[in-house]
């Protein structure tokens, strides 16, 4: 009895496990033919990840295009203008061109020489020199002004003329500009250096009407160091360039009142001057020596005229 149940009990188990075995083989080629999920699930987000990335180029393709074609419209408006631009210049440049040559025509009809080309570029030095010399020409032009007056009304004052022989009609100046102070030069020239009244009238109507009391200032003829006379040429010794330089105003007075070779000066100093305007005509006549004494003469007048300095 034992022995038979055993048997049967071995039965059983060899038939459980061949109907398991049986179920993993099915389930194994169940398995082996059912589609791949986890493949398709993969294949599918590797399919909508190049296709985000196709997005992503074609966008970035696209707005390069953009930014090219916008580039291209404003380097176009930019050349365009340019051009206009140019054509304007070169229009502006052709009337100043056009009129230079009229006004160099008219300045040549009229006995003057007419302006020279610019070259290169201003130096400070030159800039200073036109500036002082411009400045200087236009009160030179103050000082030659004579206004009309009203038949039997008069605003000007008469003074003898210089060398003599009737009276000349002067404008008043009220003395301005320069770096000096011209009460402290009449004060120098009458008390350091004994001057007369007349005489330092003299001197500094030259002064005036030559540099405006600029002690630095350049020549207006040649551009070297002129000073307060306007010395030029030979004359721009080195003494003269070292006192224009440092703008030692006392030390020209006191060459130009005895500058080697200048006779005139010492004449100047031991005459006795009936007038300023008689001082002032005889150092301008002798020392300075200009090109129009006549013309100068009146402005140093009118300087005087505006003088109000005593001793």
């Amino acid at each position: 009895m034992q022995f038979n149940s055993i048997g049967r009990s071995s039965n059983f188990a060899q038939a459980g496990k061949s109907a398991a075995d049986d179920t993993l083989k099915s389930f194994i080629a169940a398995r082996r033919n059912a589609p791949d999920y986890g493949k398709i699930v993969k294949e599918g987000m590797e399919n909508r990840s190049a296709e985000k990335r196709a997005a992503i180029t074609t966008s970035a393709q696209v707005n390069r295009a953009g930014i090219r074609a916008a580039s291209g419209m404003e380097a176009l408006k930019i050349k365009e203008g340019a051009k206009r631009n140019y054509k304007k210049s070169a229009r502006k440049a052709g009337a100043l061109g056009a009129a230079g040559k009229m006004f160099g025509g008219i300045a040549n009809a009229g006995g003057e020489k007419p302006l020279e080309p610019y070259k290169g570029r201003y130096s400070r030095d030159e800039l200073n020199a036109d500036i002082d010399k411009y400045s200087k020409e236009a009160d030179d032009i103050r000082a030659g002004i004579v206004e009309p007056v009203k038949p039997g009304e008069s605003t000007s004052t008469s003074t003898p003329k210089p060398s003599g022989g009737g009276t000349s009609s002067t404008k008043p100046i009220t003395p301005s500009g320069g770096t000096i102070d011209r009460a402290e030069v009449y004060s120098y020239l009458t008390k350091d250096k004994g001057l007369s009244h007349n005489k330092a009238y003299g001197l500094m109507s030259n002064i005036d009407r030559e540099s405006g009391f600029r002690a630095s200032v350049r020549s207006g003829d040649d551009g070297g160091p002129g000073g307060l006379f306007q010395w030029k040429g030979v004359r721009q010794t080195p003494k003269v360039t070292e006192l224009v330089n440092s703008g030692n105003w006392k030390g020209q007075i006191d060459y130009a009142l005895t500058e080697p070779g200048e006779s005139s000066a010492t004449t100047f100093l031991n005459t006795t001057w009936n007038s300023p305007q008689e001082a002032a005509s005889y150092w301008t006549r002798n020392w300075e020596r200009p090109a129009h004494p006549d013309k100068d003469i009146v402005k140093n007048n009118n300087f005087i005229a505006g003088y109000t300095y005593h001793q």
